[in-house]
């Protein structure tokens, strides 16, 4: 992958992989981001047979000299869920961009694309897990997304090769519903307001340290506390039945969860 200033990111062109050659591409930039071994490897034989069944293989290209570069892709499971709003459903399992192509909005231009895509097919629903303590990713399908979340899963993974996952891989599960309108914030994300303010439908605020990334890469011990103390309060919410409507970021680097009321009697609690 060639430095930043070698590729052109405004002009991304966003489209379905098919080819084995697309689909190689993918298991080659998925090996790069994760760094992965051979069991925890998706093989390009999955993401076929997913493609082709109704599931979502979208990949992100640059240009560099006139030439496609894959920086980014997208892979989502189809499936169905129960309930009172059964119906199709889709589950995110993989979201990658080169760490060479971070910061240029790959990954939110992919889920708007699948966003896009979603709203003229029959899904009700989008499902997606992500890093509780990574507040990228939160803010990325929370607010990017228009996500809420209202599930915690401690350990969902089990023990990981990559070399990411320096902690117990606990995972938030994001759920967005393209025909239902949910409630937020309604706050610039940019712009923190307590929940104490009458602008702020948010009840319970959970902070995730601004040293959080850092203190991972390092192997901190800060980590696996802040990893339990966010662990503990937001499964503590989840338990009164609050949900994550809104992320925000502070001046100083602190990310913070905003959990409030959400209560659709249509949507089965349990998917």
């Amino acid at each position: 992958m060639p430095k930043d200033f070698d590729l052109d990111y405004e002009n991304i062109d966003i489209h379905t992989c098919r080819t084995n050659e697309e689909l190689d591409e993918c298991v080659r930039l998925q090996q790069r981001v994760w760094q992965f071994n051979n069991l925890d490897t998706v093989p390009r034989r999955v993401f076929l047979v997913s493609e082709k069944n109704g599931g979502v293989v979208l990949g992100a290209y640059a240009s560099r000299n006139g030439k496609p570069l894959l920086v980014g892709f997208i892979w989502a499971l189809s499936g169905v869920h129960g309930g009172a709003n059964a119906g199709v459903s889709l589950y995110i399992e993989m979201l990658a961009v080169h760490p060479n192509a971070q910061n240029h909005g790959i990954g939110r231009r992919l889920l708007k694309q699948m966003k896009e895509d979603m709203l003229s097919q029959n899904v009700k629903m989008v499902m997606g897990t992500f890093d509780p303590t990574d507040s990228k990713l939160a803010h990325l399908y929370i607010n990017g997304f228009g996500a809420i979340a209202r599930r915690y899963s401690v350990n969902f993974y089990g023990k990981s090769s990559s070399a990411l996952h320096t902690l117990s891989t606990d995972r938030l599960h994001a759920e967005w519903w393209p025909n239902l309108v949910q409630p937020k914030t309604q706050q610039d994300p940019l712009v923190h307001k307590n929940c104490a303010s009458s602008e702020s439908n948010c009840i319970v605020e959970v902070r995730v340290p601004a040293g959080m990334a850092q203190w991972k890469r390092l192997r901190d011990k800060r980590a696996s506390k802040a990893q339990e103390d966010i662990r503990e309060k937001l499964t503590s919410a989840f338990s009164q039945g609050l949900a994550v409507i809104g992320f925000q970021r502070e001046p100083n680097g602190d990310g913070v969860y905003q959990l409030g009321h959400f209560s659709l009697a249509e949507i089965d609690t349990n998917v």
